[in-house]
């Protein structure tokens, strides 16, 4: 039976990569696999994304929370400051709440 994990009140769940950078690590020493990968939608927080990598570099990340997608370009060769670039692709969906809806 696995054992459960107990944070302090406010700590977040770090992933692999956060761990190893709190360690010591460098982002050098990560392999590039793990620094390019998308868990959550950029807009909403949603982990419920469906992603698609492309070139080892470029996420398409699909949201299917509030619907947007999105293109992540990890390093881009053409601006070697920037650690990535975003691009909405699609908008999200706007929500509606029951105080937004109409009716009889």
């Amino acid at each position: 039976m696995p054992v459960p994990v107990v944070r302090p009140a406010g700590q977040k769940r770090q992933s692999p990569t956060e761990i190893r950078l709190a360690a010591g690590a460098s982002l050098a020493s990560i392999p590039a696999s793990m620094a390019n990968e998308v868990h959550r939608c950029i807009l909403c927080r949603s982990t419920n994304i469906q992603t698609e990598t492309t070139e080892g570099r470029i996420v398409i990340a699909r949201c299917r929370h509030c619907g947007a997608t999105v293109r992540i370009e990890f390093d881009p060769p053409d601006q070697p400051g920037l650690r990535g670039t975003i691009e909405v692709l699609v908008e999200p969906a706007a929500k509606t709440t029951r105080d937004d809806q109409s009716g009889p």
